[in-house]
């Protein structure tokens, strides 16, 4: 067996005999000396299934509890929709989280959008009406227009 390597095994002793009197056989000894046998496969299959499993969705939590961190929030110029009846003008909030790339990201109504403190001086939570949860703005390192804020 290589080193490191384990197995599952099942502990069975045969025998009823006392192998620790005296005059027993050497064969009664023998005979009551534990036996080790391998697990069913079906066992170790669950089990190997049952780790997967769990292991699957801790990387799910994982990845999703990134997907609420902020990377970029850039606020768009106002727009007007143009249409035969006046509009007001629309602002529109372009979020772009871990699970984007560069150029990937959420464009929503500003007027959707509201902010409040997070749960350290640093941080932000931007919620948006109708969607389920906060997504987290930390504001350590970060820069407004190529400066640096201080928090």
């Amino acid at each position: 067996m290589a080193r490191g390597s384990r197995r599952s095994y099942i502990l069975t002793v045969s025998g009823t005999s006392n192998a620790n009197t005296p005059d027993a056989a050497p064969e009664a000894a023998a005979e009551a000396q534990p036996k080790w046998e391998l697990r069913p496969t079906w066992q170790r299959a669950g089990l190997c299934a049952v780790f997967i499993a769990s292991g699957c969705g801790i990387a799910g939590g994982i990845l999703h509890a990134r997907s609420r961190v902020i990377r970029a929030l850039t606020l768009t110029p106002r727009t007007f929709e143009i249409s035969a009846q006046p509009k007001k003008p629309r602002q529109l909030l372009f979020m772009q989280t871990f699970d984007h790339k560069e150029t990937g990201g959420f464009l929503i109504p500003l007027r959707i959008c509201s902010l409040r403190e997070g749960r350290r001086p640093s941080q932000l939570l931007v919620q948006i009406e109708g969607r389920r949860g906060a997504w987290e703005l930390n504001l350590e390192d970060a820069t407004i227009d190529g400066s640096q804020v201080l928090v």
